[in-house]
């Protein structure tokens, strides 16, 4: 018996393979007196290395109006509705700054641990993924 192997194509690859979408309980957000849970879509590279470039800069140094720009820009572009669609509008992007800070890092938390759950999935297709402080996934 012979393994076949399914060598990727560009269209393969540019297709983004089969990323699917992350639920996450955040406590800190009640609904009815439950945790409420957020849905994270995959980011894209573009996305995760401008917060990663722009994130380096803080190292050693205090946290800036540009990281928490990279930040909002990222959870802006991770949380989508049930049909995928991004949950906040531009203004809305802008008002996060005025959320409780418990909730803004609990909302960072679990795209920053889509992030870490998505390199540890890179090569094996697999990964532990918990996300960690105030956030878990649901599944």
């Amino acid at each position: 018996m012979t393994d076949k192997k399914k060598f990727l194509s560009a269209a393969d690859i540019l297709a983004g393979g089969d990323n699917p979408f992350r639920e996450v309980v955040i406590p800190a957000l009640t609904v009815d007196g439950e945790a409420g849970v957020l849905r994270l879509k995959p980011l894209t590279a573009r996305s995760v290395l401008a917060f990663g470039t722009k994130m380096k800069d803080v190292v050693g140094s205090d946290f800036g109006v540009e990281q928490l720009d990279a930040m909002l820009t990222l959870i802006s572009e991770s949380i989508v509705d049930g049909d995928g669609a991004r949950l906040f509008t531009r203004d809305e992007v802008e008002k996060l700054q005025e959320v409780n800070f418990t909730v803004f890092t609990a909302l960072s938390n679990a795209v920053v641990a889509g992030i870490k759950q998505a390199q540890g999935d890179g090569a094996e297709g697999k990964g532990s993924g918990e996300a960690s402080g105030s956030a878990s996934p649901t599944n």
